[in-house]
């Protein structure tokens, strides 16, 4: 999708839709972990436990010059909404995610540039 926008000089993303609901692009990565949430929130309870062990997470793929998302900040935005018990209720409303989702970055903004963030 990248690469046709590109290709076409179509500008930015500014949204997606699925069916008729618009979804925001902002934060720009928000969609795309919202989408994984959405996936795995079912698995909860088998992710609390795997994901217990851990503090941090890395994307040796990640190049932030070609992309803003990545799999390791989208498993750490789980870990924490399955710690606060929030991850139904982020996978359920894509606006209430979005909310939750400004906190924990707010929150942990020095741990992320760091790359410390869990």
């Amino acid at each position: 999708a990248k690469r046709f926008f590109r290709d076409k000089s179509l500008g930015l993303i500014t949204h997606f839709q699925v069916d008729e609901t618009i979804f925001e692009n902002l934060p720009f990565h928000a969609f795309y972990d919202w989408l994984f949430i959405r996936a795995l929130a079912e698995h909860k309870d088998f992710l609390r436990e795997g994901l217990e062990q851990f503090g941090s997470f890395s994307d040796i793929e990640f190049n932030p010059k070609r992309s803003i998302n990545t799999q390791a900040r989208t498993i750490a935005i789980i870990k924490n909404l399955i710690e606060r018990d929030d991850i139904e209720a982020c996978a359920n409303s894509y606006d209430y995610f979005r909310t939750l989702l400004t906190d924990i970055e707010t929150k942990h903004k020095p741990q992320i540039e760091l790359g410390l963030a869990s």
